[in-house]
């Protein structure tokens, strides 16, 4: 987070550099990435709960 706060509004940040850390951090943590985001899955709860 630190280097993306650090870049300037019209700079445009270093996307291999931070795909890679993510990625590290995923098998660091031994997770996948599954390609699936939490806000989606929580979004499609909620409209299926106020859908009942």
């Amino acid at each position: 987070m630190r280097t993306v706060r650090q870049l300037e509004f019209s700079q445009v940040p270093d996307y291999n550099t931070l795909r890679e850390l993510f990625h590290n951090a995923l098998n660091e943590n031994n997770l996948v990435n599954d390609g699936d985001f939490d806000w989606v899955k929580v979004l499609q709860e909620h409209r299926s709960n106020r859908s009942k």
